[in-house]
This record gives structure tokens, sequence and C-alpha cells, in this order.
């Protein structure tokens, strides 16, 4: 069966759960986080539409320090140190969607040596 996906770079926003302000910034993915004090609480929201037709699946690369992630509000299933690639099936997605992702980068070691975050939506028909 072929499979679509829908990289969700751009659309991002950025909450920085341990600034004393954490007003929501603008963010593509991958990323760096070099420029980041540790040890660090990082909140990503993404919004993003129903595709067409299909099935819906969640695929998560270079995600170290993943540690929950909503859809919807409802909890995704969330292994604590995803180790290369995490696939997640989706529910049934509505007309308009929220994902949500919290990191943790806990000290510098913790920091990928490659940029973060390579993250599609892959549809199946």
């Amino acid at each position: 069966m072929p499979e679509h996906l829908i990289r969700l770079r751009g659309g991002w926003k950025l909450h920085d759960l341990d600034a004393e302000a954490s007003n929501a910034t603008p963010l593509t993915l991958p990323v760096a986080w070099e420029s980041r004090p540790v040890p660090r609480r990082l909140r990503l929201v993404r919004k993003f539409g129903r595709p067409k037709i299909g099935r819906a699946r969640l695929v998560l690369e270079a995600v170290e320090g993943l540690r929950a992630m909503t859809l919807n509000d409802d909890s995704l299933a969330v292994d604590a140190a995803p180790p290369g690639r995490l696939d997640v099936d989706l529910p049934p997605l509505g007309e308009r969607n929220v994902l949500v992702l919290d990191v943790v980068i806990e000290s510098a070691s913790d920091e990928p040596a490659s940029p973060w975050g390579n993250i599609a939506l892959a549809i199946s028909e």
C-alpha cells in the first residue's frame, strides 16, 4: 500500500516552560538546541488539518528528550527515550488538529549532535 509523507517542518510554536515569560516563538524543524541553556523544558505545538484521504500515523525521528505527546488533548504513547524512529498510530483525525510535544533537555550532553526533530504524518490509502 503506497504511503505519502507530509513533513511537519514549519508552523511550530515553541514555548520555553522554564523561561520567566514563555511567549510562543515560531520554530521550524529540524532545529539545533545549542542556543538554549540546560536543563530546559520545552513545549512544541503544531496545528494541522485532516488529510483528504487515508489513515494517518505519526513518524518521529531524532526526538531525543521527548517526554510526552498529545493530539487534540489526548495522550499518545511515548517511550521515555525513543531510539531512532518512533511510529505512532493516530486515532481518526478531526477537521483541525493540535499536536503537542513536551521535550526535556537535561544537560549539554543530551543535545543531539545532529538537528532535532524530523516529524511527519504518514498517510496510507
